[in-house]
């Protein structure tokens, strides 16, 4: 039963070891440390320790007699005591801060603005982060990709097919829609040609990586937005919004591309 009670305490704020010994405090009635490290099997240094911090927080009494130290357990009626000040204490903090907060902000650099972040997983993390891309007033948007690299790392043909969709007629047709150019970089030869081929009709330029490169992952950029995302399985997104990190990529993307034109 104790163990129950143990868990409730737990909850309304005190630790596993100052839940157990309030309990056994009451079930005493009182004890020295002794008893108290005996019947919990805590360590010694432990037990005054948590003695200490209950009687900080008025659930303990600690009584000299005669040179032992005697501990007696508060009333309950003491964490509905103690729960409550908290919750005044909370609220005089929340006023200040609701006080506060508007001057705060005053003194924040207005051509300085917060990065956001966003963490995403599974390929539905990847359909709106490509939609994000759409929305954000981009008239041109940035990306380096390897389908063949899906291939090899996403084994669900259905979930792949999925994708497939999404990027060659969900994407591509609110893209063209919003009339928003595609830089394209992609490291698979085989397809390269393809792709060229139709780059105008899908307000697209492409261009090829070699080999040497390496595996790639995607990245998109689009306006101040700077998107990542695995090309394996599960995929996992990071969306970044934040000005100077996305020119730093931008930079680099521009000096691939135009090493490769």
């Amino acid at each position: 039963m104790s163990s129950k009670y143990a868990k409730y305490l737990e909850e309304l704020g005190l630790d596993k070891n100052e839940a157990t010994i309030y309990l056994s405090l009451l079930q005493f009635g009182n004890a020295i440390a002794g008893t108290i490290v005996r019947e919990t099997w805590l360590p010694r240094a432990t037990v005054y320790q948590v003695l200490d911090r209950l009687v900080q927080k008025n659930l303990v009494l600690k009584i000299d007699k005669e040179n032992i130290l005697t501990y007696f357990p508060e009333s309950p009626e003491k964490l509905i005591t103690n729960l409550n000040k908290q919750t005044r204490d909370l609220r005089k903090k929340l006023d200040l801060a609701e006080k506060l907060v508007p001057h705060l902000d005053t003194l924040k650099n207005p051509h300085k603005k917060d990065p956001q972040a966003s963490y995403f997983e599974w390929e539905e993390a990847y359909y709106e982060l490509l939609e994000k891309s759409l929305k954000k007033n981009a008239w041109e948007i940035l990306m380096i990709s390897n389908s063949k690299y899906k291939k090899q790392n996403i084994k669900d043909e259905t979930k792949l097919e999925a994708i497939y969709n999404y990027e060659d007629k969900i994407f591509s047709t609110k893209r063209l829609e919003a009339k928003i150019k595609l830089r394209f970089i992609t490291n698979e030869a085989s397809i390269w040609e393809e792709l060229q081929k139709q780059d105008s009709e899908f307000l697209r330029e492409t261009r090829i990586l070699s080999d040497d490169f390496g595996e790639t992952e995607t990245m998109i950029i689009a306006g101040d937005n700077l998107i990542m995302i695995t090309d394996n399985y599960p995929i996992i997104g990071l969306h970044i919004k934040e000005a100077q990190l996305t020119t730093m990529m931008r930079n680099l993307f521009e000096f691939v591309w135009k090493s490769l034109g």
